[in-house]
């Protein structure tokens, strides 16, 4: 079965369903994954399973950079907001 995305609905081995998040580490930047839904409190299984295929390097790029302004123009933000 998957839900209205096309994504499957995945159990951990705690027997849970799991949790979709995305890394924004730079190997592997936007990829989605399941994680057990207990991390990071104690107990959980560290069942991990990639959603996405990997992103190719040209992709990594942009995104990185995209990331790059994205919290630069948070934090310009965060400042005039303070003054």
């Amino acid at each position: 079965m998957s839900n209205c995305s096309g994504i499957p609905d995945v159990r951990c081995k705690c027997d849970r369903p799991t949790t979709i998040a995305t890394t924004w580490k730079a190997e592997n930047v936007g990829r989605r994954f399941f994680g057990c839904a207990n991390y990071p409190n104690s107990g959980y299984c560290n069942y991990f399973q990639w959603i996405d295929d990997p992103v190719c390097d040209r992709a990594k790029q942009i995104i990185h950079g995209l990331l790059k302004k994205m919290n630069a123009l948070t934090a310009e933000n965060r400042e005039l907001n303070l003054r």
